[in-house]
C-alpha cells in the first residue's frame, strides 16, 4: 500500500514545508524507501527539465503552452490527486511541449508551480509558501509568504473558496484574482474577472470587482483603517503570469506585527515560566481564536504537552480529542492519540 506521507514529497519539492516539517519529512524520508524513491523521481524530472534547449521566444505558443499545462494537470488531478505515478509522465509530456513550442529561461522568471484544488487553479510565485485543504463545501488555500494568481474553475464553482492570511481572509465572488504577502501582511491585491471580499483584522470588510486592486494605505497600519480601493487597467484575457505575480509593490514601512504571534509567544513565556496550567488555558484560547493561523497546530498540539506538565490527564486527553478533531492528519497524530487512548 501507499505510504499515507506521500504528499509530503510534492510539497516539499514545491516549498509548501515550513521549517518545522520539512526537518519532520527528512526523518521521516529516511525510514520510507517508497517516499525516496517518489523524491528521486521528481528529482530527475526537475533534471530533465532544466537540460532543455533555448530555443526563440513565440509568446502566442507560451499561452498555448500554459492553457494545456494547466489542462493535463487539472486531468492528472481528477484520476489521482495525489499519485506520483500520475504526475511524473504528466510533467515529461508537458517538457515536451515545451521544446516543441520553444521557451526560452530568462533570469528573472521562474516556470510557474501549478498545483490544482476543486474549485480553483492556483499558479504560485517561485517564493510563494502556501497550503490547501478540503473542509466540506469549502476549499482553504492558507497563503503565508509570496504571490498566488488563482483562477475559479466554472464546474466545481459550488464550492466556497477562501484564501487565510496572515492578517485576515480572501473570500472569492468570482473567478480571477491575484493576492501577495509580504513578512506576514497583505501588501495586494487584484481582480481580473469576477469581485472578492477583503477581510483584514480590525477593518471593515472590503469588495474589489473586476478591474480594481488593493494596497494598504502608506501612513496607517492594517488594523486601524479601511483599505483603499482604486481602480485599475482593464484586466487581461488570461490568468496572470508569474513574471507579473513575483512583482508585488513593496510592503508599506508601517504595518504592525502579527498579534497573533505575540499571542502565541506569551503562551510558550507562559509555558516556559512553570505555570503550564496556564500555558494549557492560553493555547486553547489561541487555537478558538486563531484557527486558521500557521501555527495553529502547533498550538494545539502544545496544549496537550502543557496540560500534561500539569499532571491535567483529564484536560490533556480533552486537548487530544480537539487536536485530532481539528487536525485529523497532522503530524503530531500519533503522540495525540496516544494520549487520548491512555488508560
Amino acid at each position: 500500500m501507499s505510504c499515507s506521507r506521500l504528499w509530503e514529497v510534492t510539497a516539499a519539492h514545491d516549498g509548501r514545508l515550513d521549517a518545522g516539517d520539512s526537518a519532520r519529512h527528512e526523518r521521516h524520508l529516511a525510514q520510507c524507501a517508497e517516499c525516496r524513491a517518489a523524491r528521486d523521481e521528481l528529482g530527475r524530472v526537475r533534471t530533465a527539465l532544466r537540460a532543455l534547449p533555448e530555443p526563440a521566444v513565440d509568446e502566442v505558443a507560451v499561452r498555448r503552452a500554459r492553457g494545456r499545462l494547466l489542462a493535463a494537470a487539472h486531468g492528472a488531478s481528477e484520476r489521482s490527486r495525489y499519485s506520483l505515478r500520475v504526475l511524473v509522465p504528466v510533467l515529461l509530456a508537458v517538457a515536451a511541449l515545451l521544446v516543441f513550442v520553444g521557451v526560452r529561461r530568462r533570469s528573472v522568471v521562474v516556470p510557474p508551480r501549478v498545483a490544482v484544488v476543486a474549485s480553483a487553479r492556483v499558479e504560485a510565485g517561485a517564493e510563494a509558501r502556501w497550503s490547501r485543504k478540503t473542509e466540506g463545501d469549502v476549499e482553504r488555500v492558507d497563503l503565508r509568504e509570496g504571490s498566488l494568481a488563482i483562477e475559479v474553475v466554472h464546474a466545481t464553482a459550488h464550492r466556497r473558496l477562501l484564501v487565510t492570511l496572515p492578517d485576515g481572509v480572501l473570500e472569492d465572488v468570482g473567478t480571477r484574482f491575484v493576492v501577495t504577502v509580504q513578512a506576514g501582511h497583505t501588501t495586494y491585491v487584484a481582480v481580473q474577472e469576477g469581485e472578492v471580499i477583503l477581510r483584514l483584522v480590525g477593518a471593515p470588510p472590503v469588495s474589489l470587482k473586476a478591474g480594481s486592486e488593493w494596497r494598504p494605505a502608506p501612513t496607517v497600519t492594517v488594523t486601524s483603517a479601511a483599505p483603499a480601493v482604486s481602480s485599475a487597467a482593464a484586466p487581461p484575457a488570461t490568468v496572470p503570469t508569474i513574471a507579473a505575480v513575483n512583482k508585488p509593490p513593496a510592503p508599506s514601512a508601517s504595518v504592525e506585527s502579527d498579534p497573533a504571534s505575540a499571542e502565541l509567544k506569551a503562551a510558550l513565556a507562559t509555558l516556559r515560566a512553570g505555570d503550564a496550567a496556564g500555558a494549557a488555558q492560553r493555547f486553547a484560547a489561541f487555537v478558538v481564536a486563531h484557527p486558521t493561523h500557521p501555527k495553529a497546530e502547533d498550538a494545539a498540539y502544545l496544549r496537550i504537552v502543557a496540560a500534561q506538565r500539569a499532571s491535567d490527564t483529564a484536560g490533556a486527553r480533552a486537548a487530544a480529542i480537539d487536536y485530532l478533531a481539528r487536525f485529523p492528519k497532522g503530524f503530531r497524530r500519533p503522540e495525540a492519540e496516544a494520549v487520548r487512548d491512555a488508560p
